[in-house]
């Protein structure tokens, strides 16, 4: 399948999943910092400004998205559950952890964890996962921080 813009071919899924990071670690990192270009050029729209404007007519408004561009969040919505997670966001694949640093661009030598060794990926759910466990407690408490 190719998509407009990133010059590389990526099967659907093939990029996305456990098995396409541990196959081939820098086609998954390359078509993420594809997309996260993409992303940095994108603006919230009417609809996510509607939901701040929302959020200020009700108190304890939390935003439950599935999103994972950030948009709610630089619209202004303060209280955001990302159901699956955050394109902008690291983690290791060992340890479970958010690592503190930006993803790498597609030219960039792809990333390890600097506790474990173990591969980084983007913070975001993968098919096959289940939805991050503090984001689905979060949501069952009524979008109490824990």
């Amino acid at each position: 399948m190719r998509r407009a813009g990133c010059g590389r071919k990526y099967r659907p899924g093939g990029s996305r999943d456990t098995g396409g990071l541990a196959r081939d670690p820098k086609l998954v990192w390359d078509w993420y910092a594809w997309r996260r270009g993409l992303i940095a050029h994108a603006q919230p729209n009417a609809g996510h400004h509607a939901l701040v404007a929302l959020a200020r007519c009700i108190p304890g408004f939390t935003l439950v998205t599935q999103n994972v561009d950030g948009l709610h969040q630089r619209a202004g919505s303060t209280d955001v559950i990302e159901f699956h997670g955050n394109i902008g966001r690291t983690r290791c694949t060992r340890e479970g952890l958010l690592v503190e640093e930006t993803m790498p661009a597609a030219d960039d030598v792809v990333r390890r964890c600097p506790r474990c060794g173990a591969w980084l990926r983007p913070d975001v759910v993968w098919f096959g996962e289940a939805i991050p466990t503090a984001a689905l407690e979060r949501r069952v408490r009524g979008g109490e921080a824990l």
